[in-house]
């Protein structure tokens, strides 16, 4: 219904702008009825209904506005273009232009855009997070060259109308669904296999909003694992001033549907998908909110093993390394009674309470332990403080490699001066990668040592080819790790995260490589929902209404394998007539002949990419081999055996090989006489 501001006797305006109301949807809608016919019917006279309609719509205007007028015949308004129009209306008649725009966005349902620059506009606005003010002066400019697109940006990215809001749990929560937005996954990307199992991963954390308030999103975020694309959806969404005050309350309606998903399944496009939920994925603290046990602070705050934890120096640790661990059926059993704090809400569902809530190597280790031993490295006690000096030699290090890190990182190393900027995806590259080169020399062989062990033992985890086959070797390193960190930095620093390492080796052996459950893939998506906030009145619905703009399909173009054509690369005389390119795209990676993206492990050897050919079988690559090889180190482990290789600046003769024989990404780092190669990993 139009809304209106004034009202006038003996006959109110707002009684006639209903009758307007009333009389235009009856022309409209036998306007779309006679649209859905066949091209024969639309050739017929129009029905006498529509014209009568139209008639007494411009006889009860009459009076309202001179201005406001509506043609008599039905015929115009069905133009040779088979779009329906309507004549102008004064905007003056309304109280603002979006209730015009209601109006007129059910003129626009009727007609038939261009589907591709519909669907274009709606993935631009989508990709880029652009204002409806935006779009709607975009609209205007586009529509002199396709006038049938709508006038309103609502109309065109299908912004949803009234938003659902409940209060729950101190708060309020809107519930997306489960099935509804599997069921929107399957359409876009389809399963792995084709597949009626779907693989669902949780995640569940906090999500501060305004930096002057303590307004905050709880969402409940889903992960789909067998789907060609990873990429993490709402199940329902919670705001309040604080964390829910119930996990009860909180989760009730996504663990009621998900009971009824997983005994009967749901059924889509004529088949029958069954859900099995395999990790629900949290930072500690709300990891023991949602199980309802004993936080990390606590005397039982571990939830893998049964050690009860000691009060050191106003911190909680965990010294011991050996404890007995929990199992599922000791967790459904209440055997540690101080462990657990009252029922879950997850108890009811068929998921190991203790196997399927995996530690979080992100929150744990990237921004626990690493930030933990910078730390100490920088700020700590005296006998582990670095000097100034050797400080300054780090940062120095770190900027030196900057331009060697491959394009696959997002952030590029900085100074350790910007530590506490620093984001988990940093920690985690210095942990890996830049850490063991530009560490070597500077810190004492203790402490390098120390990190080592540390730095080894995650990246045996965290590689899909060896967390499994290294798996016992890792455990064995990590365990070392944590003894070694407890005598050099002292018991007492031996908090939760610090214990936590020994655990990880368990997490592999029953979920895989340790980004299979990491929190990395939700955190970037909580970021990009804290985005869509465009004004701090009314967040949930505003964040409600952007992801169903958002959800609409949308056809992303494939991108061709070889691009960048170009004619000056080294060519073998043989192949000189095929095509050159530039770069070689993969799912995974992209390999280009810039310096920081051109060094790849072909049949696991180290080589450096000169140029791409497109022959008309196969694509190839051309290739130099690195004419030394040797590991970069040996303690705790032969780097050579994790592809890890300390290279020298010397190539070979210029190979030919198939794209289909490079097995890795490398990471190639030159730091004065150190060349360093360093298989990637994410």
């Amino acid at each position: 219904m139009i809304a209106m501001a004034f009202y006038y006797k003996p006959i109110s305006r707002w009684t006639k702008k209903r009758r307007l109301q009333g009389s235009l949807q009856k022309a409209l809608h036998a306007i779309e009825t006679a649209l859905s016919d066949s091209d024969d019917e639309l050739n017929k006279p129009i029905p006498e209904t529509s014209q009568k309609c139209v008639a007494e719509a411009s006889g009860d205007c009459a009076d309202v506005n001179d201005s406001v007028s509506v043609t008599d015949d039905i015929s115009e308004l069905l133009p040779s273009d088979g779009i329906a129009h309507v004549s102008t209306i004064n905007t003056d008649y309304f109280d603002s232009a979006d209730t015009l725009s209601d109006v007129s966005d059910t003129v626009s349902d009727i007609s038939d855009p261009d589907d591709s620059v519909v669907s274009e506009l709606q993935k631009w606005a989508g990709d880029h997070n652009v204002s409806h003010a935006a779009i709607g002066d975009l609209l205007k400019i586009v529509r002199k060259r396709y006038p049938e697109l709508p006038k309103d940006s609502r109309t065109l990215l299908l912004t949803c109308g009234t938003v659902q809001v409940q209060s729950v749990a101190g708060g309020s929560y809107h519930h997306f669904g489960l099935v509804a937005s599997l069921t929107n996954i399957i359409d876009k990307y389809g399963v792995c296999d084709t597949d009626t199992i779907i693989k669902l991963q949780v995640n569940i954390d906090g999500l501060p909003l305004f930096r002057s308030s303590s307004a905050q999103f709880w969402p409940i975020l889903g992960l789909v694992t067998n789907c060609p694309v990873r990429e993490p959806f709402v199940i329902g969404l919670f705001y309040g001033k604080s964390k829910p005050t119930k996990a009860a309350e909180y989760l009730q309606q996504f663990v009621d549907e998900f009971c009824g998903v997983q005994h009967d399944g749901f059924w889509h496009n004529n088949k029958q998908y069954t859900v099995l939920l395999s990790a629900v994925v949290c930072d500690m603290p709300a990891r023991a909110f949602v199980k309802s046990v004993k936080g990390h602070t606590g005397y039982h705050g571990c939830d893998k093993c049964i050690q009860e934890g000691h009060y050191t120096a106003n911190r909680m640790t965990f010294p011991e390394t050996q404890a007995m661990l929990r199992t599922d059926e000791s967790f459904a059993a209440r055997t540690d009674v101080f462990h657990h704090q009252g029922p879950s809400p997850f108890s009811c569902l068929s998921v190991g309470m203790v196997s399927n809530f995996p530690i979080d190597y992100m929150h744990s280790v990237c921004l626990g332990v690493m930030r933990k031993l910078f730390y100490f490295w920088m700020k700590g006690p005296l006998r582990t403080r670095l000097g100034g000096h050797s400080v300054d030699l780090i940062s120095n290090k770190l900027l030196a490699v900057k331009k060697c890190v491959p394009s696959e990182f997002a952030r590029k190393p900085r100074s350790v001066s910007e530590l506490d900027r620093w984001k988990a995806t940093e920690l985690r590259q210095f942990l890996l990668y830049t850490g063991p080169v530009c560490l070597k020399g500077i810190i004492p062989d203790v402490m390098y040592d120390n990190f080592m062990l540390l730095s080894v033992g995650m990246f045996i985890l965290l590689s899909p080819e060896h967390c499994l086959e290294l798996l016992a070797q890792a455990e064995v390193i990590l365990s070392n790790f944590v003894d070694h960190f407890g005598k050099l930095y002292g018991k007492e620093f031996l908090t939760y995260n610090v214990h936590s390492v020994i655990h990880l080796p368990d997490e592999v052996r029953t979920h895989g490589a340790l980004d299979n459950v990491s929190c990395f893939v939700f955190e970037n998506y909580l970021g990009k929902i804290k985005k869509l906030l465009r004004k701090p009145d009314a967040p949930l619905q505003q964040v409600v209404k952007r992801l169903s703009e958002m959800s609409v399909k949308t056809t992303v173009p494939r991108s061709s394998i070889l691009k960048k054509l170009h004619d000056d690369g080294p060519v073998p005389k043989e192949l000189i007539h095929l095509r050159q390119f530039r770069q070689y795209h993969q799912h995974r990676f992209t390999v280009s002949l810039s310096a920081k993206d051109s060094c790849v492990l072909i049949d696991g050897k180290p080589a450096v990419v000169r140029n791409f050919l497109q022959d008309k079988q196969d694509h190839l690559v051309v290739y130099q081999s690195f004419s030394e090889l040797c590991s970069f180190y040996s303690y705790p482990f032969q780097s050579a055996c994790l592809g890890i290789y300390r290279v020298s600046g010397e190539l070979q003769g210029i190979e030919v090989a198939s794209v289909s024989q490079i097995t890795k990404k490398c990471c190639y780092l030159r730091d004065g006489s150190q060349h360093v190669v360093i298989p990637l990993l994410h």
